[in-house]
């Protein structure tokens, strides 16, 4: 112990050699350390959170005031190893009565603290922010950046470092910025090449992020592109590309005039050395066949793709029989034949795919047709999940009561019992333990049932629209408890709802929630608990009068 409290207190006398106390010692003549950066723009100085990200250099972390962790990444040395070793072999007479006082095993310990604590503070420290003229240029350029895409293409930045007067180590950087005037959308003009392009556009102009006398701003530039290229790729132009779509601007350098004409240009899909092709212009498509492949098409040879069943204009394929109810299948299925194609109707249908919970990851492709340019077909591809997966986990418990005890869980799970998705869960569980010389147990029996709809007496037509997907869980159990000297049996029954409101926020409701509990041996209750009826009695006594002063009256 003596020798402990000896190396620790050694290691806290060796250990400011080894750290630096003044931060600034070691900064290069005419360098300051970043103190805090000020934006001003339009001589109103506004918070530099929401800039911040543009500015190449941030002051470092502060703690009471003090860049500590600035403190820790400066005072940590390169070769604490060597410096120790020449601190040691400085005497003679040093090392001889360090050898004296702690053992040679000890000193290469204290070594081994020295290092490690060397190490700890470059991992938790960070560098030293100084004031960069490099880095403000880069800031400079950001913030021109900023103001350019929010169209104050004319503005105007100039800086300057005033040094802290109570520490002039310390600077402070001041961004002083003048916008000048901001420039506005003028018409909204269309170039579009193709007749089926132009025609919804013009249906859909309303939705436009541009807008004459907006404020120029680069995102709505990016907004409206996005919406077109979904705009067109959800109203049957499967092959529509979105570098199709410019956007050509007339701006006066002058600054007189401060409106922007504005024209979008939509290119017409053709080759470079075809311009007439007609193949490749964008057109509306049309899906003509839709196949859905119940085990993957590689489970399917040439022969057996031959067999299908027909349900609702869809070709449903499977090897052997069908297992899943056709009309429940065909429901999941948003895309219809003769429809438009439509990326937002192929998600919706892998989702809802997805939601069914019998088949992993469902997938969509898309081919021509019989050399055709306008006419697609569907595949979807359903590899199903298994039909039966089993599951079982042990664990060892202990607790105040309990002194050693197993648990133990095993579910089997069926799917797509009645072939309409539906999952049954049969879960077992158990615990069997010692307390004291007592044996205690529990054991339970779980079966649920989850229908992927509204499964009821009731209808709910309302509800049963599959966008909000509609959920029914029906579960029953019993369990029995086996305790020192207390035993319980019980029983529970339950229906439950789910589903997506119109804000896709999930909807909860219990219809019936029953649960009955029988408890065996209450009588024994203040025989196992002695210090409750201890409690109650005395409670008892104080509270109760003696009959004798009571006169009753008939």
């Amino acid at each position: 112990m003596k020798h402990r409290l000896t190396k620790i207190l050694l290691f806290i006398i060796l250990s400011p050699l080894f750290v630096g106390c003044n931060i600034s010692k070691n900064i290069e003549k005419g360098k300051l350390i970043l103190k805090s950066n000020e934006i001003i723009v339009n001589g109103n100085k506004i918070s530099k959170d929401s800039l911040s990200p543009l500015l190449t250099q941030n002051k470092n972390n502060y703690f009471l005031g003090f860049p500590f962790s600035a403190y820790l990444n400066e005072s940590s040395k390169k070769n604490t190893d060597s410096i120790f070793n020449s601190w040691v072999k400085k005497t003679k007479k040093r090392k001889s009565k360090l050898i004296d006082i702690f053992s040679k095993k000890q000193i290469n310990q204290i070594r081994k603290y020295i290092i490690d604590f060397n190490q700890w503070k470059i991992k938790n420290g960070e560098k030293l922010e100084l004031i960069d003229s490099t880095k403000t240029k880069i800031s400079i350029e950001n913030l021109k950046s900023f103001y350019k895409n929010n169209g104050y293409f004319n503005s105007e930045i100039k800086t300057k470092i005033l040094i802290d007067q109570k520490n002039n180590n310390y600077g402070k950087v001041v961004y002083n910025i003048n916008l000048g005037s901001q420039y506005y959308l003028d018409s909204i003009k269309t170039n579009i090449e193709s007749k089926v392009l132009d025609s919804i556009f013009k249906k859909n102009k309303s939705y436009s992020f541009l807008k004459k006398n907006n404020p120029f701003n680069t995102l709505d530039f990016e907004s409206e592109r996005n919406r077109l290229n979904k705009l067109f790729k959800n109203s049957g132009v499967y092959n529509f590309q979105i570098n199709s779509i410019s956007f050509e601007l007339k701006m006066d350098t002058t600054s007189i005039d401060l409106s922007i004409p504005v024209t979008i240009n939509i290119l017409d899909n053709k080759t470079k050395n075809d311009l007439s092709n007609y193949k490749l212009k964008y057109k509306l498509h049309y899906i003509k066949k839709i196949n859905v492949y119940t085990n993957g098409v590689e489970k399917f040879k040439n022969n057996d793709l031959k067999k299908f069943i027909s349900y609702g204009g869809i070709n449903i394929y499977s090897n052997g029989d069908l297992r899943y109810k056709r009309e429940n299948l065909a429901k999941l299925i948003l895309i219809k034949k003769d429809s438009l194609y439509s990326d937002l109707i192929r998600s919706k249908t892998i989702n809802q795919l997805n939601n069914f919970e019998n088949f992993q990851y469902p997938s969509i492709s898309y081919n021509y047709l019989n050399n055709s340019n306008s006419e697609l077909e569907a595949n979807i591809l359903l590899v199903p999940k298994k039909k039966f997966s089993l599951g079982f986990g042990i664990d060892l418990k202990h607790s105040n009561i309990e002194d050693i005890g197993l648990a133990f869980q095993s579910s089997l799970t069926s799917r797509n019992v009645f072939k309409g998705g539906e999952k049954l869960e049969f879960t077992s569980r158990g615990t069997i333990g010692k307390s004291a010389n007592t044996t205690i147990s529990e054991f339970g029996v779980d079966i649920r049932f989850k229908f992927p709809r509204f499964f009821s007496p009731f209808k709910f037509k309302k509800l049963e629209n599959l966008k909000k997907k509609p959920t029914t869980y029906i579960g029953i159990g019993t369990s029995k408890q086996t305790n020192i000297g207390l035993d319980r049996q019980n029983f529970k029954f339950d229906i439950n709802y789910d589903w997506n409101n119109e804000k896709n926020k999930k909807i909860n409701v219990g219809l019936v929630n029953i649960e009955l509990v029988n408890n065996k041996n209450s009588v024994n209750y203040f025989n196992i608990y002695s210090n409750s009826f201890n409690t109650i009695n005395s409670i008892a006594i104080k509270n109760n009068a003696n009959s004798f002063i009571f006169q009753f009256i008939k």
